[in-house]
């Protein structure tokens, strides 16, 4: 048959790399050292960040709440797995009252924690 379409079978690729030859990930750790460290007074200042990246400041503020959303993930996700080992047979508390006392604590992420300690 010569009117027939095929597809090339899919080759394996690098993982994507910047202009200058840093992984994705080197990129996101460079970004929150710089917020670390030009994070004076608690605001963070996204122009010097930003001078240092060679992006915008709505580049540099994108990228962290990127960094952060997916740490976060991975924590509750670790959390959840480490909760669900961890969990009796059979709960002491109606789920009820597990249930109010999770409504009552305001959440605040993991990270959050961590910049509150630094």
């Amino acid at each position: 048959m010569t009117g027939r379409v095929t597809k090339k079978q899919a080759k394996p690729r690098k993982s994507p790399t910047s202009k200058n030859g840093i992984t994705m990930a080197d990129e996101n750790l460079l970004c929150v050292w710089l917020c670390m460290k030009h994070n004076g007074g608690g605001s963070i200042d996204f122009q010097a960040v930003s001078a240092k990246m060679g992006t915008s400041a709505a580049a540099a503020k994108s990228r962290l709440a990127r960094v952060k959303d997916r740490v976060e993930f991975l924590m509750k996700s670790k959390e959840a797995t480490k909760d669900a080992k961890s969990e009796p047979a059979s709960p002491s508390k109606p789920a009820e009252q597990d249930k109010e006392e999770e409504e009552s604590k305001p959440e605040k992420s993991y990270i959050d924690e961590l910049a509150e300690d630094m």
